[in-house]
């Protein structure tokens, strides 16, 4: 769990690189994967990996788990850029409701009423985050950006429940490769869109670094570590725990672009620091 715990610190910080580019949506999250799983296959490779663990079910569901990565970049880079990378990452974790209902009626997960009571805690929390203060900034982009965000919720934690099938069947001494595998696919996934928009040019100048930055942390080290907690726990409470992310994004929001955090977004990150605890911990 301290794996996950530490992964979503790391990845707290992609929103923050998402918006420091220059390129288009589409095209940062092509080569974010592409990079990602470009040094991911090396890894795995240079550990003298043979494949997936279990052959053809890890790689399926690493597939899966790519495909449905490449919908949730799709969306999400959107929401960042249009509603800011607080609160765009705030309606992104809402996957933690699809994720408990995905392990809920597909995995036969049993929900504590310790874990109950935090989901409501941990809603509250997320909406007080996602409260405005003042005008918008987001102009005609505002309504679109919110869907966006939500939608990124649903493909989020279809992803996070194939990764957790992979990474269970695979073995976490092979977590490298079958997030590269993923990795893959995701880009392939972003492939197709990115050719529509017209938009793979090669980025430059800063942008290479702040590429290299996503796809060597939050990318690589930051889900590499979440991987190999997701095998051990259940995909309900792996979900709560990553709802880290967004109350931290939300704070480096506010500290590198002026993000406006008040006294209610505070309170929204300690109520939903709170349902973390509450729903990570064991009930005594």
């Amino acid at each position: 769990m301290t794996g996950i715990i530490v992964g979503a610190v790391i990845i707290s910080f992609a929103p923050i690189l998402v918006k420091a580019l220059s390129i288009g949506p589409t095209a940062s999250a092509f080569y974010r994967c592409a990079l990602g799983a470009a040094v991911l296959l090396c890894a795995a490779r240079a550990k003298g990996a043979p494949g997936p663990g279990a052959g053809g079910k890890a790689r399926l569901c690493a597939a899966a788990a790519g495909l449905a990565f490449s919908v949730d970049l799709f969306f999400w880079h959107r929401s960042i850029l249009w509603i800011g990378a607080g609160t765009g990452t705030l309606l992104a974790n809402t996957q933690v409701f699809h994720a408990a209902l995905i392990g809920i009626l597909l995995l036969g997960e049993r929900l504590t009423r310790r874990f109950l009571a935090s989901v409501p805690l941990a809603f509250l929390g997320v909406c007080l985050l996602a409260v405005r203060q003042g005008p918008s900034q987001a102009g005609d982009h505002h309504a679109a950006g919110v869907l966006c965000g939500l939608a990124t919720g649903v493909a989020y934690a279809v992803y996070l429940t194939f990764l957790r099938n992979a990474c269970r069947t695979a073995g976490g001494a092979q977590s490298a490769q079958t997030i590269g595998i993923a990795s893959a696919f995701a880009a392939l996934g972003l492939l197709v869109p990115a050719l529509w928009e017209g938009c793979l040019s090669l980025p430059s100048g800063w942008d290479w670094l702040w590429l290299l930055l996503l796809a060597g942390g939050p990318h690589v080290c930051g889900w590499l570590l979440i991987s190999e907690g997701l095998s051990r726990i259940p995909v309900s409470k792996a979900g709560l725990i990553l709802l880290l992310q967004p109350t931290l994004a939300t704070l480096w929001g506010a500290l590198f672009y002026g993000e406006k955090l008040g006294p209610i977004q505070l309170a929204g990150a300690a109520l939903t620091l709170t349902a973390i605890y509450l729903g990570a911990t064991r009930q005594r």
